[in-house]
């Protein structure tokens, strides 16, 4: 197949990046020719993939319609294809796949309601509509059942169109300690002691993976489980109120800003739970790659990724990051587990996470791209 793939920042950044170059990797790897239809491209050099640049420009405030409207330009001048798949929100198209939070659930719960009328975000809503309509795209893809409801409830999308196809993740780069004593070499050459507690919280942005929520929870534990637990945090983002929160709660001491780090396997090894309260997310990558590792997750019903954990399933499930004395409870009675139900529970992660793969993942979507040419064929 010929297929023209949108997205606006391409390469190696984020989540989103990150999936649209694996995706478009995989897909290019089993014959199909594949534009890349985006603003930014930083995978020069890969084989069976075409950059067709999308010129930047216009204001700031309506980045995202400009986008769509300069990327449908550039998609009406390539040569023919056989299916366009946007992971950015742009219309017409044959597939799109909802990667970020859909804006008109987002809105209401991350921004006051006077937020809520800039421009910026009334254009976002607009342009989520359109593209999320029926006679524009011809089927959506989402990565958990969450999702799929709200696209179904808040657009009237047809749902015998929606199809959850789930992410991901390469277990050869993510898998649990070989044995305990790696896990406690790493620690050390970390500098973790053999008594500390770790939980650790992934983020690019931290308010949507609920640092507050995790800080807050944090200062709830009691005073003896305290003093032998750190909150380790990795991500690029600003800490500066943070730290101001941890000062005022009294927990600056046992919080760690690590920015962004390289071998994320390494963090996950060395932790004892993954703390992730997220706000709202389509479906955290970091739960996933964290269970792989055999860390078991703390995460929201907010998180789409929380439908990988059964009662048992390596983790444990709030219904949202307000819940912060809850989330101490159970953070505190996983702290608290002997050693041989703390081992099951890491087992269960691992378990939990052993279907989710990146061939599987493209052999769905690529299941589903031929459908909907076949169909358009008819």
């Amino acid at each position: 197949m010929r297929i023209a793939l949108i997205k606006k920042k391409y390469g190696l950044g984020g989540g989103a990046e990150r999936y649209a170059r694996t995706v478009a990797e995989g897909l290019s790897e089993r014959g199909h020719e594949v534009k890349i239809l985006a603003e930014r491209f930083d995978a020069p050099g890969q084989p069976g993939l075409v950059w067709a640049p999308v010129p930047r420009g216009g204001t700031t405030l309506l980045r995202a319609r400009n986008f769509h409207l300069r990327a449908q330009r550039v998609l009406a001048a390539l040569p023919e294809t056989d299916l366009v798949y946007g992971l950015s929100r742009t219309y017409p198209v044959d597939v799109f796949r909802v990667t970020e939070q859909l804006h008109a659930k987002w809105l209401a719960m991350g921004y006051s309601y006077w937020q809520q009328w800039n421009p910026r975000h009334r254009s976002l809503l607009r342009l989520e509509r359109q593209t999320l309509t029926a006679s524009h795209t011809r089927r959506v893809v989402t990565n958990s059942r969450l999702i799929q409801k709200q696209v179904v409830e808040i657009f009237g999308f047809p749902a015998d169109r929606v199809k959850v196809i789930r992410n991901g993740v390469d277990h050869d780069s993510f898998h649990p300690p070989k044995n305990p004593d790696e896990r406690a070499r790493l620690r050390a050459n970390q500098g973790i002691k053999p008594d500390t507690n770790v939980l650790l919280l992934v983020a690019e942005d931290f308010r949507i993976k609920g640092l507050s929520s995790a800080i807050k929870a944090l200062a709830g534990l009691p005073a003896g489980l305290l003093a032998s637990t750190r909150l380790r945090v990795a991500g690029s983002d600003n800490p500066r109120h943070y730290r101001r929160l941890a000062q005022k709660l009294g927990v600056e001491k046992n919080l760690r800003f690590l920015g962004r780090q390289e071998n994320m396997r390494e963090l996950y090894a060395t932790a004892d739970l993954l703390v992730c309260p997220s706000l709202y997310e389509p479906f955290a990558n970091v739960c996933l790659e964290a269970c792989a590792c055999g860390l078991p997750v703390l995460t929201t019903a907010d998180n789409g990724a929380a439908e990988m954990l059964g009662p048992d399933g390596g983790g444990y499930v709030v219904e949202n990051a307000a819940m912060t004395d809850k989330i101490t409870r159970l953070i505190a009675g996983h702290l608290s587990l002997p050693p041989p139900a703390r081992q099951a529970r890491a087992e269960a992660a691992v378990e939990a996470a052993a279907d989710y793969c990146w061939e599987r993942h493209v052999d769905e979507l690529e299941n589903l791209f031929q459908e909907v040419v076949s169909h358009r064929a008819c």
